[in-house]
């Protein structure tokens, strides 16, 4: 009697072969058969995988939300410090005091939900990809 088996391909090295009754009944590799821990290795890879990118667009969407509580000021400050800006260059560019610089530092910092300008920087970097 043929038994009704369903293959599974893991990644481009590694094939699961799965009974009806959804037990792993063997595995295909490039080489030899995996050891128990490198499969085990490779499966949650590709499980983080499929979940990084399915929490991808919801983050965007947090961060796009923290970005739309900023000021028309405070977001000209923002991109002035992602441009890595010193507070005296941002204070001339915008002609505003550096203590003025300072204060919407803080307050994009707090709207941002971060502690320093390099959490910010990376922060409004990968948003954009």
């Amino acid at each position: 009697m043929r038994q009704n088996v369903q293959i599974i391909h893991l990644d481009n090295y590694t094939t699961l072969l799965v009974d009806g009754d959804g037990r792993l009944v063997g595995i295909m590799s490039e080489k030899d058969l995996l050891s128990v821990y490198d499969l085990l290795k490779r499966i949650r890879e590709s499980i983080c995988d499929v979940m990084q990118s399915r929490q991808r667009p919801a983050i965007e969407v947090n961060i796009a939300a923290r970005l739309a509580t900023l000021s028309v000021r405070e977001r000209e400050v923002l991109d002035l410090l992602v441009a890595a800006d010193q507070t005296k260059h941002i204070a001339r560019k915008l002609q505003i005091k550096p203590k003025t610089v300072e204060h919407h530092r803080y307050r994009i910092l707090q709207k941002m939900n971060v502690e320093t300008v390099v959490e910010l920087v990376r922060l409004v970097l990968t948003s954009k990809g």
